[in-house]
């Protein structure tokens, strides 16, 4: 009985561990995207959230679509911006493979030329052509690390 007691005691334990940790980085995240997209909106750019995921070629801890300027930005956090940058790393210059151990993805861009930047841990995505997104993203950001 008391070995049961214990291995329960244990389960509870682990099972808290693991929803808090779920719980921490959906809060890091949210907190992450909204320090970006207030200072987008210091820069004149109202944001407004369309979906929180992951993606399927970026490894973060969680990535949120915003509406802008009647486009949107993927924003992916990550927990530092040492992983930021080795995710960064793993995509071509031209924004359209993304290279993983094992495999790669081959992205195709129907409207215009990707865009992706890194600031800290965060990677901005943005699909567009839209020149006063791209003056203000390289303004905030600096030159893009992948596109066209």
């Amino acid at each position: 009985m008391k070995k049961r007691r214990i291995v329960l005691i244990a389960i509870l334990g682990i099972t808290l561990i693991a929803i808090s940790a779920v719980v921490g980085s959906s809060f890091f995240v949210d907190s992450q995207a909204s320090q970006l997209t207030a200072r987008l909106s210091k820069a004149g750019l109202k944001t407004t959230l369309l979906d929180a995921n992951r993606d399927v070629f970026f490894i973060p801890l969680g990535a949120r679509r915003y509406s802008i300027v009647d486009e949107w930005i993927r924003i992916f956090v990550y927990p530092s911006s040492a992983c930021a940058r080795a995710d960064a790393s793993r995509m071509d210059s031209s924004g359209s493979t993304y290279n993983e151990i094992g495999y790669s993805v081959q992205l195709s861009w129907a409207k215009s030329g990707p865009h992706f930047y890194i600031d800290g841990n965060l990677i901005i995505f943005y699909g567009g052509s839209n020149s006063i997104l791209l003056n203000t993203f390289e303004t905030l950001f600096g030159p893009q690390f992948a596109g066209y």
